[in-house]
């Protein structure tokens, strides 16, 4: 692929200069990526195919998710959704019933063709034990945890192709670290959570061993959740200490400055103190009281 560049916005003073790349295959010019340039790169059928697909990908792979998801939940679909997959899906109208679940169980002298398969039964007929195991236990809903971890990382990636897709610019600096932030944060959750599938489910399927985790597995989400939280919760230490933004990002950003000074201002309540932000172009402050 030939693209020829030029008048390419310069990524140091935002203005037009004659940068020129006569033979371009897959690699771009850094000079090219700045936020708030252009995107298409001076081929526009190239960039809207390769976003159009990515996105119907992307589309794809959250339908399947949504699918698992709904299955595992029982959740209801239309009636012409449940006939075109066969009675797989509930559809709206029809009685929820039990929950079914598979609960491996052992070789018994009752009946040898059924020892050692799996037995499907109600969640009704079964001991509070069995009960609680299904629900603690990590890798017993493979599924629902890999469609879930699935289904937000691509909601996540899709903000991506679409800022880019609709505005066609590279998005401002307050956009980017949003969208980084956004990123970060389901990327980091989507490999946590498949390294934790993968660990449990190779233990309880091929070593033999089931732990019963209880409520610790509740951690992981935590750990995950929090990623972002400990971040907002430094910029409010931080500012509530100093009264001052000290990222370099913050700095750049009038939208981000005043984003952290409210946070500012919910950090410090309990002190009838609720600063107002004040950007220089160089660096973000939050000033004295409102009032």
């Amino acid at each position: 692929m030939n693209v020829s560049l030029s008048m390419i916005p310069s990524a140091t003073n935002g203005t037009s200069s004659p940068t020129t790349v006569t033979s371009l295959l897959w690699a771009i010019p850094v000079s090219a990526i700045h936020p708030d340039l252009p995107a298409d790169m001076g081929n526009r059928p190239m960039f809207f195919a390769i976003h159009i697909v990515a996105l119907a990908c992307i589309s794809l792979s959250m339908l399947g998710s949504l699918s698992v998801l709904l299955h595992h939940l029982n959740y209801p679909v239309p009636k012409a959704v449940s006939r075109w997959t066969g009675g797989m899906f509930r559809a709206y109208g029809e009685p929820a019933g039990s929950d079914q679940v598979t609960v491996a169980v052992k070789p018994s002298g009752r009946s040898g063709a059924a020892a050692g398969n799996a037995h499907h039964g109600t969640m009704g007929g079964q001991s509070k034990t069995v009960k609680a195991g299904i629900r603690r236990d990590f890798s017993s809903r493979f599924a629902f945890y890999l469609a879930l971890a699935d289904f937000l990382w691509s909601m996540a990636h899709s903000i991506d192709h679409l800022v880019l897709l609709v505005s066609g610019r590279f998005p401002d600096d307050a956009t980017s670290m949003k969208l980084a932030i956004v990123v970060f944060v389901f990327f980091g959750g989507q490999q946590m959570m498949h390294f934790c599938l993968s660990l449990y489910t190779y233990i309880r399927v091929v070593r033999g061993v089931n732990f019963d985790l209880g409520a610790i597995y509740s951690l992981f989400h935590m750990l995950t959740g929090s990623l972002l939280a400990d971040g907002l919760t430094q910029d409010i230490l931080q500012a509530r200490t100093t009264g001052v933004c000290k990222h370099s990002a913050l700095d750049q950003s009038p939208a981000l400055c005043r984003c952290t000074c409210t946070l500012t201002a919910l950090a410090r309540l309990d002190t009838g103190v609720f600063p107002r932000p004040k950007h220089s172009g160089v660096s973000c402050s939050c000033g004295p009281s409102l009032g």
